[in-house]
């Protein structure tokens, strides 16, 4: 069986502010391959982004282009990936 490798690089930005008198925190996550960039309200957001991503069933050899999928959908989400 060959070594399915898979592999995903997002820079991750968190920061704070004040809603409502309370103290939440918000975030981004941007795919360094593509430079796509999604925005979350709360951290339970981002995780769940995240989750979806390494859920996914791994790619034939095919579908893999610079560590990207073309045309992946994750939930809410799309990633719109480049053939390189």
């Amino acid at each position: 069986m060959a070594d399915e490798r898979r592999y995903w690089a997002f820079l991750v930005r968190l920061w704070s502010v004040h809603h409502d008198g309370e103290l939440v925190w918000r975030a981004s996550a941007e795919n360094v391959h593509t430079g796509e960039r999604h925005a979350f309200a709360d951290l339970t957001g981002l995780f769940d982004f995240l989750r979806a991503a390494v859920a996914e069933e791994p790619a034939t050899p095919g579908q893999m282009k610079g560590g990207c999928e073309k045309n992946r959908v994750l939930g809410d989400w799309k990633l719109n990936c480049e053939s390189r």
